[in-house]
């Protein structure tokens, strides 16, 4: 089944093909948007694929421990320079994201050890 969506940032229609099944309306215009041409909507399908990157990323390198899922909870704020970096530190272990000079995800996993003894 074909049906027309329409770029939720510049308005240009285009077909988008749904494989026999009903859809909504957002569903077809963000299915046009994702088809778009226009700065805008490159530059969300950019970042979406940024920030599906990184939270891939962080589950790889925290697996499902705490300081991973607050890393993916700031994934946004550090993509859209709310912040420049988050930074986590619990039980020897520092978990860091932001954004390098290339503008991709950095993501970082330090383990602190430390020895000490009183004589």
């Amino acid at each position: 089944m074909v049906n027309v969506g329409t770029c939720k940032f510049c308005g240009q229609t285009h077909i988008v093909e749904t494989h026999g099944e009903l859809k909504s309306v957002k569903w077809l215009n963000d299915a046009a948007s994702e088809l778009g041409e226009c700065v805008r909507a490159r530059k969300e399908i950019r970042q979406r694929k940024a920030h599906e990157r990184a939270e891939a990323n962080i589950e790889t390198i925290f697996e499902e421990n705490e300081i991973g899922k607050i890393l993916k909870e700031g994934i946004d704020a550090v993509l859209e320079s709310k912040v420049d970096s988050i930074t986590v530190k619990r039980d020897g272990t520092t978990g860091i994201i932001k954004l390098s000079g290339t503008g991709k995800f950095k993501i970082e996993k330090k383990y602190t050890a430390k020895a000490a003894m009183e004589s």
